[in-house]
């Protein structure tokens, strides 16, 4: 049946998180600053499976929730159905992100402006600021909020140019570009993720300050090789 199925699904996330925090221990070496000796691509690795934990942590929460619902006999939302590796999308991946709280959102904030003429741009503005306020009124949050909207630029002006040329399917190299942009919005999640919910802003500099000293200094060991 759906509803055990669906235990099961619970009980493999909940053993993707064990294996995550126990054999990559991403959340343990961003918190204690341990990535300070890590490499470029390692610390790359490490803010990717940072993501994720984010992901199964909040997934884990609410499916707990919801399976014990689906047994009482009430179907409600599933409030992360999708993971950002399976999603191209910015604006689709905020909408499958803790789904019923995007559903308030948009039902209160986000259609009643835009059915005042606010401009799109803004309301996107808005609507992420109140969600940075949402969370804790904290500096490291706005400026995730903020990270999230300039974020959306690239894809808002991809999504206009592409209907204004008539990009589609029926290019040729269309899926490498669309494989690119999704690319783009990972590491996007990555940054923005970094900013509010691990590091925060002087966290991230000094990681990326940390990863170019690195960066010189093999190319300095490889120079020094070549002679």
């Amino acid at each position: 049946t759906y509803i055990f199925t669906y235990g099961l699904r619970l009980l493999a996330s909940f053993f993707a998180m064990e294996a995550l925090l126990h054999i990559i221990h991403p959340n343990a070496i961003l918190k204690e600053r341990a990535f300070l000796e890590l490499s470029a691509l390692e610390i790359s690795l490490i803010c990717y499976f940072q993501l994720k934990f984010i992901w199964l942590k909040l997934l884990l929460i609410w499916r707990f929730a919801r399976f014990f619902a689906l047994l009482d006999g009430y179907s409600v939302i599933e409030n992360m159905k999708r993971c950002m590796s399976n999603n191209y999308s910015l604006r689709s991946f905020w909408r499958d992100w803790h789904q019923s709280y995007n559903k308030f959102l948009v039902r209160y904030m986000y259609i009643p402006l835009l059915s005042a003429k606010v401009n799109k741009f803004v309301v996107i503005i808005l609507v992420f600021l109140f969600v940075a306020i949402w969370h804790d009124l904290k500096l490291r949050l706005v400026a995730w909020a903020w990270l999230i909207v300039l974020l959306f630029l690239p894809e808002l002006s991809a999504v206009y140019f592409s209907k204004k040329l008539k990009l589609g399917p029926h290019i040729k190299y269309f899926r490498f570009l669309v494989a690119f942009g999704g690319s783009f919005n990972i590491f996007s999640m990555i940054l923005a993720n970094l900013v509010g919910f691990a590091l925060d802003v002087d966290g991230v500099l000094k990681m990326s300050e940390k990863s170019e000293e690195r960066k010189k200094y093999s190319q300095f060991l490889a120079e020094k090789q070549a002679h």
